[in-house]
């Protein structure tokens, strides 16, 4: 599960992805928090994180210009969130770029060779403590990033291939039914990858933008009580 995918396996996980962040978004915004969708939607956010590392390890030639847009999609997206979601916090995108910004600088660490082993431990360490503080303005704050740098280790090392479920079970702590809806995420991953549907390949782009254009619609609609 945690090696490289084929792109048309990860435009299926896109796809699966999308559709439940929209039921789930569609559960908070125009349903009044309904629990059968917010279940359904448990599984986005663990696909995205899958998405985003694997796309950051085996798909992106070039890792700056991948943070890039996602910081900068982190900001046309904020005033989105924050009419249809949320006020007292930031966007996911801000959760995914900040987690790929200190992944890049752990990289960037280990691998300069001026630094000792205790000095690239030192560097490390203070990397995570830093983004980790970061983290918590974030949606899905803390749990939500430590999820993501334990997918990240899943696919540098197969010995931690089971450290993400524990960070899934962390990420709904005391919602039982939540825990469970996410671990579908598991079952989504592997599905794609030995059930293929053949997709046409979408843009990049529409994905990026897509987040913020869904959530606008998601807000007009509650504004005119087409729900």
């Amino acid at each position: 599960m945690f090696v490289k995918q084929s792109s048309n396996t990860i435009e299926v996980i896109k796809w699966i992805a999308i559709l439940t962040m929209v039921i789930d978004h569609a559960g908070i915004i125009l349903f009044g928090d309904n629990d059968v969708m917010r279940f359904i939607g448990r599984a986005a956010f663990p696909l995205f994180g899958y998405l985003l590392i694997h796309n950051y390890l085996y798909f992106t030639s070039n890792k700056l210009n991948y943070i890039k847009r996602l910081w900068i999609f982190a900001l046309i997206s904020q005033p989105f969130y924050m009419l249809a979601i949320s006020q007292e916090k930031l966007n996911v995108f801000v959760l995914l770029a900040l987690t790929l910004t200190s992944l890049y600088g752990l990289e960037r660490a280990t691998r300069d060779n001026r630094l000792q082993n205790a000095g690239k431990v030192a560097v490390g360490g203070s990397v995570i403590v830093f983004f980790s503080i970061l983290s918590f303005v974030a949606e899905y704050s803390l749990p939500g990033y430590l999820f993501l740098l334990l997918l990240y280790l899943a696919f540098t090392n197969n010995r931690y291939m089971m450290l993400p479920i524990a960070g899934i079970v962390w990420m709904n702590l005391g919602r039982i039914d939540y825990q469970i809806g996410a671990m579908i995420s598991v079952v989504d991953v592997w599905i794609a990858m030995h059930y293929p549907i053949q997709l046409p390949r979408t843009s990049r782009w529409f994905f990026y933008a897509f987040y913020p254009m869904h959530l606008g619609l998601l807000y007009v609609v509650s504004l005119f009580g087409l729900s």
